[in-house]
């Protein structure tokens, strides 16, 4: 068994590894583009501003946030704004591991999923570009791990304690991630309703599951309250195009 779990870490160090350096690649090219634009926009702005204002759909918060931690320690040049891509890109492979072991994968597979997204070409672009999209990525796994394993684990304070804090993370990071986080709350309910059918003398203990998910809920809609002036001047603008990209030249 310790053998077992020795190669299966091994397996995912290798990968972790692997999936790391095609991630690197152009990491410190010069910003042009909508990574230009978060730059110039959101760079210096404190993190209420950034939290509380939507400008245009340009606006990644969660990431715009981290960027700007990166940027004060590590000083402004192109790898520190682009950091926290690269580290969600790569936490994502090993996460996507865990995840498929979670919903019942082999090992196999889950380790051919991890094998997949280090390779995938999306992904890798995503990981070294200064955008949300990483961290969507990253979060999205986070939040169905938190799922499966509040469902089945003893440690039912710590999972809701992440699954809100993923949940919520993951809203602030793109707005329209709510749509994937209602997908997330439907399946959890549809587990919920089977372990509930099928163990109907802790109907009480099971309830408690749904708990993080109503509580996240009240966040996400107070968060999107707060916006929601910003969030539809946005949507008219762009739906319009009348966001002009071409006048942000290349820094």
């Amino acid at each position: 068994m310790d053998r077992s779990i020795n190669q299966q870490n091994l397996l995912l160090g290798a990968l972790f590894l692997g999936g790391m350096i095609p991630r690197l690649y152009t990491m410190g090219s010069p910003l042009a583009g909508d990574e230009a634009v978060t730059f110039n926009h959101y760079v210096h702005l404190n993190f209420s501003e950034i939290l509380f204002n939507y400008p245009d759909s340009n606006q990644h918060p969660l990431f715009s946030i981290l960027s700007n931690i990166c940027l004060l320690f590590f000083g402004d040049h192109e790898v520190a704004f682009r950091l926290p891509s690269l580290v969600a890109g790569v936490l994502a492979i090993p996460l996507t591991f865990y995840t498929c072991c979670s919903l019942g994968f082999s090992r196999f597979i889950s380790f051919l999923s991890s094998l997949l997204l280090a390779l995938y070409v999306p992904h890798i672009a995503y990981s070294h570009e200064g955008r949300g999209y990483a961290l969507t990525v990253f979060i999205a796994l986070c939040l169905i791990f938190c799922s499966i394993n509040i469902l089945g684990s003893q440690k039912l304070w710590l999972w809701r304690i992440l699954l809100i804090v993923s949940a919520t993370s993951m809203v602030i990071a793109l707005p329209s991630n709510a749509f994937f986080v209602a997908g997330a709350a439907g399946f959890c309910l549809v587990l919920w309703t089977f372990n509930q059918s099928e163990n109907k003398e802790n109907q009480k203990a099971h309830s408690q599951y749904l708990i993080p998910y109503i509580l996240s809920s009240l966040l996400i809609v107070a968060y999107l309250l707060i916006n929601l002036g910003d969030l539809q001047l946005s949507a008219q603008a762009n739906s319009r195009g009348n966001i002009h990209w071409q006048h942000f030249q290349e820094i």
